[in-house]
């Protein structure tokens, strides 16, 4: 009921995340993650739908991948690049996603692996369909091909593969 209240709040808990994100880029400090990682979560646990809402998204995508979080980091990362229509990285944090997916696919085994190998490539899909002019979609489709390839897959690999093919611009040869 207070826009001013709301605006200080806005402003503080910005600068709080800024401060300890650099901080903590800056020195190591994992305290300072944490920190910076609370104060994006609260900004957008309070102003879910305000219009820096993306930006925190990304942001604390980005403090969670630096901090090896790969799993969560992909979660705010792929708030940020679907959530928020209009958001003008939304591509990049399409892709931030998927490095940080790969990255959790390396730290798992067994049943939570396979598992987790499917949603990879789902998102992949995502990726390429929804930011279809991004410099990456070509080797993400690729990648995502060559994966279900690699698990005998064989009808998705043929799909995702003529995905690449009808891509526009037209992929690298050597993709082709």
């Amino acid at each position: 009921e207070l826009p001013e209240v709301i605006a200080s709040l806005k402003t503080n808990l910005s600068d709080l995340a800024q401060y300890d994100h650099a901080l903590a880029q800056e020195t190591g400090d994992v305290e300072a993650y944490g920190r910076a990682a609370g104060w994006y979560r609260r900004y957008l646990e309070y102003f879910p739908d305000d219009a820096d809402s993306s930006q925190r998204s990304f942001l604390l995508g980005e403090i969670l991948m630096e901090s090896e979080s790969f799993e969560e980091a992909n979660t705010f990362y792929l708030g940020a690049a679907y959530n928020y229509p209009g958001y003008e990285r939304a591509s990049e944090a399409g892709y931030a996603a998927l490095l940080a997916s790969r990255a959790h696919y390396a730290t798992l085994s067994g049943a939570q692996k396979a598992a987790w190998h499917e949603q990879q490539n789902r998102q992949a899909l995502d990726f390429a369909q929804s930011f279809s002019t991004h410099n990456q979609a070509g080797p993400v489709l690729v990648d995502a091909a060559e994966s279900y390839y690699a698990a005998n897959e064989l009808d998705e690999a043929v799909l995702v593969a003529g995905e690449v093919l009808k891509l526009q611009p037209a992929v690298d040869e050597n993709l082709r």
